[in-house]
């Protein structure tokens, strides 16, 4: 997965999967301890599938100050997620990209929320009826929303989760809905300049 726009190196991560969400806690992608740098990794009770319709939870340790807009030499970083949260960087950073060894899905930043690492989104909903209801309760007290976003409970989306150095209770959650086949190319032209960057 990559987020483009702030060259090459900025999140560009492998993104695991295993039968717990405490591992790449603390395991890099070597499998070695790695304690604070983990890995990225998905949620293990999601479906690695990202055809499949429930909602994917993608988590990473923040690695960097969270006013520091730069590239250092660790690439592992997981705090562009924590950017998202200034509208500034929010407007113009509005694609994720997830390659898969069959094809490329790209995904619009939709949302984003600060919330407590206890938080009630913490939820894998798959039916179009709970989606709606968990995209109504991430919308409440959004830091930054795409007004006009296409969003609905009929999409695949995914929920990208990280730390915040300034209080490690909270954790920066952003939310991006998959774009589907039938809009892609038109997608992919409006975004051709930040996808080439």
């Amino acid at each position: 997965m990559y987020v483009p726009g702030d060259g090459k190196d900025s999140l560009k991560e492998p993104m695991l999967q295993t039968t717990n969400n405490s591992k790449y806690l603390e395991y890099d992608l070597n499998n070695k301890p790695a304690p604070l740098l983990g890995a990225v990794f998905m949620d293990y009770e999601n479906q690695p599938d990202l055809t499949k319709s429930d909602v994917k939870w993608v988590f990473g340790h923040a690695r960097a100050g969270i006013e520091e807009k730069k590239i250092t030499l660790d690439t592992r970083v997981f705090n562009n997620m924590n950017w998202f949260a200034k509208k500034d960087y929010f407007d113009s950073h509005r694609v994720i990209v997830m390659e898969t060894p069959e094809r490329k899905y790209y995904y619009e930043v939709t949302g984003v929320k600060v919330v407590n690492e206890f938080t009630n989104l913490y939820q894998i909903p798959t039916t179009s009826d709970k989606k709606e209801e968990f995209i109504k309760l991430f919308k409440e007290g959004a830091r930054n929303w795409l007004e006009n976003s296409k969003i609905s409970g009929e999409d695949n989306m995914t929920v990208f989760c990280t730390c915040r150095i300034d209080d490690v209770a909270l954790r920066t959650l952003v939310l991006a809905r998959q774009v589907p086949d039938n809009e892609l190319k038109e997608f992919l032209e409006k975004n051709k300049e930040l996808l080439n960057s």
